[in-house]
């Protein structure tokens, strides 16, 4: 597979993994168990492909500390993502503040990894 086919496809899964998201929460409480796994799921595959993207690309490339900075605002994006959607699925965060974490935490990853991504391919 191609870091092109690669690239591409981490963007597809974290899509994928946006509508899964809408869907699960548009089905209301208690969540789809289906909807809920499927949309675990493809975050999890997005964030191992993009990781392995990053890994890849990082061998081609010097580190500068501006995108050492991205990609750690990128895991803790991830993380956040990982541990309010765990919070939300348990019912131990209220709802309207971890979905406002949730979305936070989405967009600061989606520019974060998009932002290291373009800023190492323009480099390599």
């Amino acid at each position: 597979m191609s870091m092109e086919q690669k690239i591409i496809g981490s963007g597809i899964l974290f899509l994928l993994t946006i509508v899964a998201g809408f869907w699960l929460s548009n089905a209301g409480k208690p969540y789809n168990t289906a909807i809920f796994t499927v949309h675990k799921l493809i975050a999890l595959t997005a964030v191992i492909l993009t990781g392995i993207v990053i890994l890849n690309l990082q061998k081609s490339v010097r580190l500068e500390i501006g995108i050492i900075l991205l990609i750690t605002t990128a895991i803790l994006s991830v993380l956040a993502l990982f541990v309010s959607g765990a919070l939300l699925s348990a019912g131990s965060i209220p709802y309207s503040a971890g979905k406002i974490i949730h979305i936070i935490a989405l967009i600061t990853a989606v520019v974060s990894i998009g932002m290291t991504i373009y800023l190492m391919l323009k480099r390599k």
